[in-house]
């Protein structure tokens, strides 16, 4: 596998297609709407980063600075686990689920639950980890999305495609498509169809599930019985 195309290449490719070449004021432009199209299509493994693990300190619910710095690259969780680092005879990992709008609580406990808040640019967790528990005894870790690789004018020659050489077709119609978008052409929700069946088996040849994972519930958590488990708790998280 090896991604020796660029930008340039494919908006080259491309160009040949349109009635009138694209004005270099626009290159950029479209390279970046075609960049961010295909790359939140799906998951893709070369868009996902190990999450730099954090210990969870007592009584905090919120980690961003001063405690943690999230990767400046983040765009969005995908995978957490909790880590109990003193488990024997190895670490014990018990996922997190990933939610969205976690209110700020008192409640204390083994956390079940995780979300990013942008505001604050920090990770909370719900529980938060009571005061009779050590600062390194556990640890959240796993994976998140990264955010899209963007280009300039000046940069469109040196940035590479993200992708393995046998999708650059998928890019050059990325490319033909957001050009049309931008020219608002008639053309644009045909060339965009054509995308989406491209980056569909694309997906598929990749063995990604079709569809962005699901990163909040569609009813209210009550919880279940297990690790990290508390009766009562979870109940109005939004």
């Amino acid at each position: 596998m090896a991604s020796t195309y660029s930008v340039s290449d494919a908006l080259n490719i491309a160009n040949r297609s349109f009635p009138r070449a694209i004005e270099a004021d626009h290159a950029s432009y479209i390279c970046n709407i075609a960049l961010n199209e295909v790359w939140h299509a799906y998951d893709w493994r070369v868009s996902i980063a190990d999450l730099p693990p954090f210990w969870l300190i007592p009584l905090v619910q919120d980690y961003g600075a001063p405690f943690y710095a999230v990767p400046l690259d983040f765009y969005g969780l995908r995978q957490a686990y909790l880590v109990q680092v003193t488990s024997s005879p190895l670490p014990y990992r018990e996922e997190l689920k990933v939610i969205k709008n976690i209110r700020k609580e008192f409640v204390r406990g083994l956390p079940r639950d995780i979300g990013y808040v942008p505001e604050s640019k920090s990770f909370r967790v719900y529980p938060q980890i009571g005061e009779n528990v050590g600062s390194s005894q556990y640890l959240v870790d796993g994976t998140y999305k990264t955010v899209a690789p963007q280009t300039t004018s000046t940069t469109l020659q040196s940035t590479p495609i993200p992708f393995d050489d046998i999708y650059i077709s998928v890019m050059v119609e990325a490319m033909r498509w957001a050009a049309a978008e931008v020219a608002d052409s008639p053309a644009k929700g045909q060339k965009k169809a054509d995308l989406y069946g491209s980056l569909a088996a694309m997906a598929s040849q990749e063995g990604l599930e079709l569809g962005n994972q699901v990163t909040a519930p569609s009813e209210a958590l009550v919880g279940g019985e297990g690790f990290g488990y508390f009766p009562g708790i979870g109940l109005g998280v939004f």
